[in-house]
């Protein structure tokens, strides 16, 4: 298999388990409400469930895939796997803060634009710091996260209800951050090349 192939398996494998895990995540979410709502008799979802607790499921199950991809690349994953959950309760738990009604819920395009940015720098950071060890130009990783969050928020509506939104939330960050990735690969791999001729 020559380079390019490997690329381009690395970047469909880092998207395909993104979006699975994303998809895998809001099923988990919503069948943990169907199962409580039977158990408990009715019990509505937004009060079962708030925001904070679906995107802090979904990102657990996010990250895992994004992980399962990354153990075979860099060094240390398990340290990637912690600070990216880390990232998500961080941006999670701000995003609350700074919006009262907690994640997706924005009204307006420029919230929601700003929303994306803020998740997208705040587990950007989280993620970049394992993996400056592992590549020169890591900090393009953030730059990948920011552009693929902020665009998903300006694209998703007011919040994500159906399968193509729950898809769409998992394939368009990871584009760019798939993109960024095989970059930092492809700089690795021609700075190992330099330093043995």
């Amino acid at each position: 298999m020559n380079l390019s192939q490997a690329k381009i398996r690395l970047f469909v494998r880092w998207v395909s388990a993104s979006t699975l895990g994303m998809l895998a995540g809001f099923v988990v979410t919503y069948t943990l409400v169907i199962a409580a709502s039977a158990i408990l008799g009715g019990v509505n979802e937004d009060r079962l469930l708030s925001n904070v607790m679906v995107f802090a499921l979904v990102a657990l199950t996010y990250t895992a895939a994004q992980w399962w991809v990354l153990r075979r690349e860099i060094e240390r994953s398990a340290i990637w796997f912690l600070a990216s959950i880390a990232g998500w309760v961080g941006a999670i738990t701000s995003a609350a803060f700074l919006g009262g009604q907690g994640l997706i819920v924005t009204t307006t395009f420029a919230g929601r634009v700003f929303l994306g940015i803020h998740v997208g720098l705040i587990v950007g950071i989280a993620q970049w710091l394992p993996l400056r060890r592992n590549f020169q130009w890591a900090s393009y990783w953030i730059l990948g996260s920011v552009i693929g969050w902020s665009i998903l928020m300006a694209v998703i509506g007011r919040s994500i209800t159906g399968i193509v939104e729950m898809a769409l939330a998992g394939v368009a960050p990871s584009i760019f951050t798939g993109l960024v990735l095989v970059l930092l690969k492809n700089r690795a791999q021609v700075e190992r090349r330099g330093v043995a001729a």
